[in-house]
């Protein structure tokens, strides 16, 4: 499930409710409002970001991520991953997650949320109805070294 973009807690109702009943919740460098938010309501999360160097490449650490909350399925489920944005909107973790998830018998669903496009049509106040939207990701046009 996402939590929104930046550290403003857009979390869903649907989401709100669903967090408690999960034995273990898994985050990726959670801002300070969510961690907080989590503290609160009890909820131990666990933040999954020390998978995470600069001189390892990303794909070895998705990898791991997904591994780490796989184990913690089958061990002690349920399990939840809090992640920012819409879950599935720009996320391989998630994406690659539900299909793993899929292929061990496991169940599993993301929820909506508020992605980054979201906020950048209410920030901007763009009439996606008027004038249409058209998105590109060209983050595979960025070189890493």
């Amino acid at each position: 499930m996402g939590y929104g973009v930046s550290d403003t807690l857009q979390l869903t109702v649907e989401s709100q409710r669903l967090l408690p009943r999960f034995k273990s919740v898994y985050t990726l460098a959670a801002p300070p409002n969510l961690r907080r938010y989590l503290q609160a309501q009890n909820i131990r999360h666990t933040d999954l970001s020390v998978h995470f160097d600069q001189d390892r490449p990303h794909a070895d650490a998705y990898l791991d991520v997904i591994d780490v909350i796989l184990k913690s399925v089958a061990e002690d489920p349920p399990v939840g991953l809090l992640t920012q944005g819409n879950p599935l909107f720009l996320n391989s973790i998630t994406r690659t997650l539900l299909i793993a998830a899929q292929r061990t018998g496991f169940v599993a669903r993301a929820l909506p949320a508020v992605s980054p496009l979201d906020a950048a049509i209410s920030e901007l106040g763009i009439d996606v109805a008027t004038f249409g939207l058209q998105v590109f990701d060209a983050s595979r046009l960025v070189s890493r070294d």
